[in-house]
């Protein structure tokens, strides 16, 4: 799902829900799909999203299988220190893993005050 979110994508919302169906019960999930529902200003599928995201019981970016694979790729490439691999690694997930948010922060700053419904599902959104 996290590819979908790069801009030169050519994932369809059939891709999407294949993506999600994989992991349908993680918020983290949910919360891809309602970034790319407004990346693409679909407005009702953010919402659906996002309500999804607040239902789930599970937030799992899976960030530990995303720095695990990080580090095996540089083992086999590179001749980097142990402590150099994770430091990087970390780094790599934390950069793979963020993008996508400024669409979800866009999306309810532009909605905020025109919309009750949406300013408290955003807020919602943000809760732990």
């Amino acid at each position: 799902m996290q590819a979908c979110l790069a801009p030169e994508s050519i994932c369809d919302e059939i891709i999407e829900d294949l993506a999600l169906g994989t992991d349908k019960k993680n918020g983290a999930m949910w919360l891809k799909k309602a970034m790319l529902r407004a990346k693409d200003n679909d407005i009702d599928g953010t919402i659906t999203a996002l309500k999804q995201v607040i239902n789930s019981n599970i937030f799992n970016e899976y960030y530990a299988e995303h720095i695990v694979l990080f580090e095996r790729a540089l083992l086999s490439f590179t001749e980097l220190t142990h402590i150099d691999r994770k430091k990087f690694s970390q780094g790599m997930a934390s950069l793979a893993l963020g993008s996508g948010y400024q669409t979800i922060y866009q999306f309810c700053r532009e909605r905020v005050n025109s919309s009750e419904h949406i300013a408290k599902l955003c807020i919602d959104t943000g809760k732990p």
